[in-house]
């Protein structure tokens, strides 16, 4: 079970961790607690993970610029956009080096998937293409997310969708 908490103090040697959690949610952790005998405990940063409406708006922009740029939103021609757009925004990636007939496979865990110009010669002979490989927006925290808002915007004024539009559906999803 994953507990967020900004309330942390010390009694002695022991951690008291404050949440917002429900009595429910605490009896089914301490059921959890006594099936056990030894804990693995991982402390760090939270991050928040985008909003609902950065999502919603984000995914406006991209059916307006799939109006502008294809004369329509159906399902291909915005996952076009989308995946354009995420090449441009360059936010969030892995590169990975792979034999071609790998490919599908990193299509099946990765939003977009760009080969790179260049390949490498494995010792025993084998090709390996490099990939760059987009994590779609889902796995974004609320920083990248504005990052890629803001790269979806620029993408729309490219294609005359002026300020007062994008203002709109901001002042919608907001």
């Amino acid at each position: 079970m994953k507990i967020v908490s900004n309330k942390i103090s010390r009694e002695g040697r022991s951690i008291i961790i404050d949440t917002d959690l429900s009595e429910y949610h605490i009896q089914k952790l301490m059921q959890e607690i006594e099936r056990v005998e030894m804990y693995e405990v991982t402390i760090k940063q939270h991050k928040e993970s985008r909003s609902v409406k950065q999502n919603k708006l984000l995914w406006a922009i991209i059916e307006k610029v799939s109006d502008e740029v294809n004369g329509s939103h159906r399902e291909d021609d915005i996952w076009n956009v989308y995946k354009e757009l995420l090449r441009r925004a360059n936010v969030k990636y892995e590169i990975v080096a792979a034999e071609t007939k790998a490919k599908h496979i990193l299509d099946e865990h990765f939003r977009y998937v760009e080969e790179l110009p260049n390949s490498l010669t494995t010792q025993k002979g084998r090709t390996l293409i490099a990939y760059k490989c987009y994590i779609g927006s889902s796995k974004f925290n609320t920083k990248e997310m504005n990052e890629l808002i803001e790269a979806v915007k620029d993408y729309a004024a490219e294609y005359g969708i002026i300020d007062h539009e994008i203002q709109m559906l901001e002042e919608t999803y907001r």
